[in-house]
């Protein structure tokens, strides 16, 4: 675990009408307004909390901190639409050198089911990039439907950046280097034997396990059970269910993302059949984030985690919700968005 203090530069800045410090590895404190009562959370170090549910650091539930660490280096936003990116990928990572802002279409193309899907479609991404009109001409997924819409001068600049960033890395004075790739300083996840564990050899998960700690070379996974689905199974989820949309010849979370679609049916069992409201592929395309409907349940919202585990998708059960937007606040904040809409008795249950 890094020290807290241990930091190179501190600086500070105001967010959302607050004032921060901000040190270079990644820590924020909030300092408390002016006559008013000190908070609970007010001159107090930290990195955040983890949201399990998209993988960011967060602090008070709703303050990103690598957006409040960034802000504080890099300046706020630059211009509408902008995002704050991580350069190695790893969200638990917020340390200042380690972030940068660019735009929609520059994070998505550090997608690799995005990419790969470019490069289907127009043969490369430089060639999307000299031509944005291959995708417009295209039949490609209705998800790309904003990319059809990127004119020249956006995706010339986009490839000037992403050649800029392949020769340099930004850095600002007084940063130590030599850190490693994340660090792995927010080691959250310890293992816990539950009935028949299965085991695997520990290269092979720290590549296909979420949140598994890279501490232990074999470690114990929570018990998984067969699903009605040939090649399917279920976490954290007793009753026997099929998933209709599991692609039963192939082991691709891209394959099984493009066959999703809302209205359709996602699983079924002796409780009921649940229809799709939303779903999600994070990042790094290593998992699916899926809201769903059932009206014959108690709860009637439910959010499903999907992951490959060797050769099986790994169905993990995400919760239940009195109402639809606690099921859509989810997976909003699965996708790394900021939840807009109005709280839900599940807020508070």
């Amino acid at each position: 675990m890094i020290d807290i203090n241990n930091f190179k530069v501190e600086v500070s800045c105001e967010y959302k009408g607050e004032t921060y410090s901000v040190r270079d590895n990644g820590a924020i404190m909030r300092h408390p307004k002016k006559a008013c009562r000190i908070r609970p959370l007010d001159n107090k170090w930290t990195f955040g909390e983890k949201n399990e549910a998209n993988g960011y650091m967060f602090f008070a539930s709703n303050i990103r901190v690598h957006q409040v660490v960034a802000s504080a280096f890099w300046g706020h936003q630059k211009a509408e639409g902008m995002v704050v990116d991580h350069k190695d990928t790893n969200r638990c990572n917020n340390r200042a050198e380690n972030l940068h802002w660019v735009t929609k279409l520059e994070n998505v193309l550090n997608n690799p089911i995005t990419r790969r899907r470019i490069i289907n479609i127009c043969g490369s991404v430089a060639a999307f990039l000299e031509n944005p009109t291959l995708l417009r001409d295209s039949s490609a997924d209705p998800n790309f439907k904003w990319m059809r819409t990127v004119s020249e001068e956006e995706a010339a600049k986009c490839k000037a950046n992403l050649e800029r960033w392949s020769q340099e890395d930004t850095e600002f004075t007084g940063v130590p280097q030599g850190n490693g790739i994340g660090e792995w300083i927010y080691k959250e996840y310890q293992p816990v034997k539950q009935g028949d564990s299965v085991r695997q050899d520990w290269t092979q998960l720290s590549t296909q396990m979420p949140h598994a700690c890279e501490q232990q070379e074999e470690m114990a996974l929570p018990s998984l059970m067969e699903s009605l689905t040939s090649n399917a199974m279920q976490e954290y989820w007793k009753t026997p269910t099929k998933f209709p949309l599991c692609p039963t010849d192939t082991i691709s979370l891209e394959e099984y993302y493009s066959s999703l679609e809302i209205g359709k049916i996602f699983s079924n069992n002796t409780y009921g059949t649940n229809t799709i409201i939303e779903f999600a592929i994070s990042d790094d395309g290593k998992q699916l984030c899926v809201a769903t409907h059932n009206p014959e349940g108690l709860k009637q919202w439910y959010i499903t985690y999907v992951y490959i585990l060797g050769d099986k998708y790994i169905h993990k059960n995400g919760g239940s919700f009195f109402e639809e937007n606690g099921a859509l606040k989810t997976i909003t904040l699965f996708q790394g968005k900021e939840w807009t809409g109005d709280d839900c008795i599940d807020d508070y249950c």
